[in-house]
């Protein structure tokens, strides 16, 4: 995979969004109601499943197109 593909720039970029707007919602939320409502705390599960689940896609998808070896 190329790293300056457009698609997964535009993915990082949206997904790096999502977790700032998480982090000021979630911080916003402990300041004032001293917890997380249970939406956010689902999108923060999902968020992290995505991540590791694209992490592991890529990095099996990267060394099974290794030709070096």
């Amino acid at each position: 995979m190329v790293e300056a593909d457009p698609p997964m720039r535009a993915a990082r970029n949206a997904f790096l969004v999502l977790v700032t707007l998480l982090l000021g919602i979630s911080t916003y939320q402990f300041l004032t109601i001293d917890g997380l409502t249970r939406p956010v705390a689902l999108l923060w599960g999902v968020s992290v499943v995505v991540y590791f689940g694209s992490k592991f896609y890529y990095d099996r998808y990267e060394t099974e197109g290794d030709d070096s070896g």
